[in-house]
């Protein structure tokens, strides 16, 4: 009778336990029970949406087209007005695990062979990489435009994975794209 009891109880506390670690379901933007969408946003091929922000002139009256992309962990607004655990609704796993299956993933193109999209020269593709970065290798970004030489390369020999943050980096990114003058970093 004992042995049942102490049965009964570790069987009782082992389903409290999984409970208790399992994550609850994801609410998506846009759905029943989720967040409201309040931005613009693309779908992109796995389903998930990629929200983004567009600032500066009417879109109609610019003359420039910057975009600043990064992935997990940041949101569109560099400041978000909400704690940072709101802002990852799906969960840490989730959304690393999705990300490396795109990155990982069989694509519907092989990018190596992408065309230059502006064959008159009339904007251009330009890589800025820190050197120091430990999550985007240098030598991938520079196979990238040894294969695409469409894709001007620059180089910053003392920063990281989050280069965009360094006022010297965003004012080299400025001129270079606005002005045309050559890039502090080569």
């Amino acid at each position: 009778m004992f042995k049942r009891i102490v049965v009964v109880l570790l069987a009782g506390l082992s389903a409290w336990l999984y409970q208790a670690t399992v994550p609850p379901p994801p609410k998506i933007c846009g759905t029943p029970g989720g967040p409201p969408v309040t931005s613009p946003r693309i779908r992109v091929s796995d389903g998930r949406h990629l929200a983004y922000r567009e600032t500066g002139v009417p879109k109609q009256d610019a003359k420039y087209k910057i975009i600043i992309v990064h992935g997990f962990g940041v949101c569109k607004d560099f400041e978000p007005p909400f704690p940072q655990d709101k802002a990852k609704q799906q969960g840490v796993f989730e959304s690393l695990h999705r990300d490396l299956m795109v990155g990982f993933g069989t694509w519907e193109f092989d990018p190596m062979e992408l065309n230059n999209p502006f064959p008159h020269n009339e904007s251009s593709v330009h890589i800025w990489q820190g050197y120091e970065d430990r999550i985007i290798p240098v030598l991938l970004q520079r196979y990238v435009t040894e294969r695409l030489p469409w894709v001007q390369y620059h180089e910053f020999p003392d920063g990281g994975h989050m280069i965009y943050l360094d006022t010297r980096i965003c004012e080299d990114i400025l001129r270079t794209l606005l002005l045309r003058e050559s890039s502090l970093f080569v």
